[in-house]
């Protein structure tokens, strides 16, 4: 049930975002509190889907969750989740899977051609960069985080200078327009993106 717990997660912040935008739009939030809320719920998304990318890893690692052999196939195998923790750990409290680089690495070093998380489409891993750097920015706020985050995010868009920030970004209109704001269309493509590293067969019955 990773995938179908995740997505409610994802959901139930959606949902707090609606409930934030609409109470800015009736001015019963002011903007500072506005751009605190959805900041803190940007970062809420990005935690809930690198949680997703640490439990699919020791799923699969683990002979926990059933993939065809094309999609994932064992380097090694381990005799539990708890064994499969501890050595790729190597002694680490904790382990970072964002940047997706990191995971993308430590899939190749278990993973048979780091599947399936080497098979996350190329829009997908350029979201999850931005992403990663704009949530680098909120957590640090350095000089540094920030001239990357104008470079790399924010780019050439046209967000007057007093929005060119991760509250403003977040809070802004997408190009293509079908979405609220860039917030709502981050914490969509969240779970495009877990959708796409899931087995397939797992996922139609998990999201009925």
């Amino acid at each position: 049930m990773l995938l179908s717990n995740t997505l409610k997660s994802l959901t139930a912040i959606e949902q707090a975002r609606v409930r934030v935008s609409a109470a800015s739009s009736s001015n019963l939030l002011n903007s500072a509190d506005t751009d605190t809320t959805y900041e803190g719920l940007f970062l809420k998304s990005h935690v809930v889907f690198e949680n997703y990318l640490e439990k699919l890893f020791f799923l699969i690692v683990s002979s926990k969750i059933n993939y065809p052999q094309t999609r994932a196939k064992l380097r090694a195998n381990f005799t539990s989740t708890r064994s499969a923790v501890q050595i790729t750990k190597g002694g680490d409290d904790y382990l970072d899977w964002l940047p997706y680089k990191k995971t993308l690495s430590r899939a190749e070093t278990w993973l048979v051609s780091g599947r399936p998380f080497s098979e996350l489409e190329d829009g997908d891993r350029q979201f999850l960069r931005a992403a990663t750097t704009t949530r680098n920015h909120i957590a640090h706020n350095s000089p540094h985080t920030k001239k990357l985050f104008l470079s790399k995010v924010i780019g050439n868009s046209n967000l007057p200078p007093t929005k060119r920030n991760p509250a403003g970004w977040l809070r802004s209109k997408t190009r293509l327009g079908h979405q609220d704001d860039r917030l709502q269309a981050y914490i969509m493509q969240y779970g495009q993106c877990a959708k796409q590293l899931y087995p397939a067969a797992l996922a139609s019955r998990e999201l009925k």
